[in-house]
């Protein structure tokens, strides 16, 4: 009998899906709720099916719920509960009211629709990836029938503790130290990459010299912010992304600014530039370990990264390039926009090695075997 698993995820950022689908022709009211979920997936927001396309070919029934997809979720709430939705929606709603009026917390709609969901799915493995806009205790309420595993790495989610995960995986040594001393099992585990998009994007040409995706802002990603901004006032710079917290980027980063970007978009953006910066945020205390250095080598451009000492044992030293000030990124920026060849080579190395060192296939299969160890200790049996 197969393994099963449920992997939550979210869309990030969350009004980039409206806007994919004001692009796209087909009529999204309808679609079945699989064939929706197989056009999210298709878009590659955030992990996309990275996970659950591979733990298939090891044998699992896997599938994905992105919880802040409103489409989805109504979808879901018409298939699970049928004509009785709207009606229990309503009975929510009151009783929520009365709930709140005496002082407790409310069942939002949404974690109702998941339960019933998981319920008729039966998953072996819950696997709750990053922060998924439920507090951590609505999934502990599974743990019973389920291995409950998030996998975090970035800071930590609105109301999230690790006590209520059986399991925790993480790409930031960190971030192991403290679950660890707050006695909730975890595991460093890598990022990859999934050659099917390095295939999706192999033929956009190059238009952007220098790029930064990702967030800034001056909580925690001031340092990097800080750098970002003083590099782009002194190169070609373009960055996408999104603006943490209260107000809005100012100077050289607020002329650069193209906006946030996700899935598809980001990947062709990636390709289609000729240096791609890559940082760290400040939790990261120094190590490298975030999902843009796979995707940037993965679909083959020059990634230029912010040193860090771990690089020197998890990658060879000819697949990047590495800067470790301002001045640094700043000087080695022009030789690589002026030497097509010798920039275009690093790429293709860079390619070549995550595609065969850190592809989904491989850790898929590493994280099944884990996840079935995990499980049968947890459960005391073998399945």
């Amino acid at each position: 009998m197969s393994m099963r698993l449920l992997k939550f995820d979210t869309a990030h950022p969350q009004d980039w899906v409206p806007l994919a689908q004001r692009r796209e022709p087909p009529r999204f009211q309808d679609m079945s709720r699989s064939q929706y979920l197989d056009w999210l997936m298709a878009q590659r927001i955030n992990y996309s099916d990275f996970y659950t396309f591979h733990l298939r070919d090891c044998g699992w029934t896997a599938e994905e719920f992105v919880t802040n997809s409103e489409v989805l979720l109504a979808k879901t709430e018409h298939e699970v509960l049928g004509w009785s939705g709207p009606l229990l929606h309503l009975f929510n709603r009151a009783t929520n009211r009365a709930v709140c009026s005496l002082g407790y917390r409310a069942v939002s709609w949404k974690e109702r629709v998941i339960s019933a969901y998981v319920r008729r799915f039966k998953p072996d493995v819950i696997l709750v990836r990053e922060d998924s806009q439920l507090p951590s205790r609505f999934w502990a309420r599974f743990r019973q029938e389920s291995l409950v595993v998030c996998r975090l790495a970035c800071g930590m989610p609105w109301e999230w503790s690790a006590r209520d995960y059986d399991f925790i995986l993480t790409s930031v040594p960190a971030f192991r130290d403290f679950f660890e001393a707050n006695g909730v099992p975890s595991l460093v585990t890598a990022n990859g990459f999934d050659e099917r998009v390095a295939a999706e994007v192999a033929g956009e040409r190059k238009e952007h010299d220098v790029v930064f995706i990702g967030g800034l802002g001056p909580h925690q990603m001031k340092e990097r912010t800080e750098r970002m901004e003083k590099i782009a006032e002194r190169t070609p710079f373009k960055w996408w992304g999104y603006w943490e917290g209260k107000g809005k980027p100012t100077g050289a980063l607020a002329r650069t600014w193209q906006g946030p970007v996700a899935g598809m978009d980001m990947y062709r953006v990636i390709r289609q530039s000729r240096v791609v910066l890559n940082d760290y945020i400040d939790l990261a205390k120094g190590h490298a370990s975030n999902q843009r250095l796979y995707e940037t080598m993965g679909t083959g451009s020059l990634l230029l990264t912010r040193f860090a000492p771990n690089l020197k044992d998890d990658f060879p030293p000819d697949i990047f390039v590495t800067f470790d000030s301002v001045e640094d990124a700043c000087a080695k920026i022009d030789p690589l926009l002026k030497n097509e060849r010798e920039r275009e080579a690093i790429a293709a190395r860079g390619q070549r090695f995550v595609l065969e060192k850190f592809n989904y296939k491989d850790l898929m299969r590493d994280l099944s075997r884990i996840l079935q160890e995990r499980w049968n200790a947890r459960f005391g049996g073998k399945k």
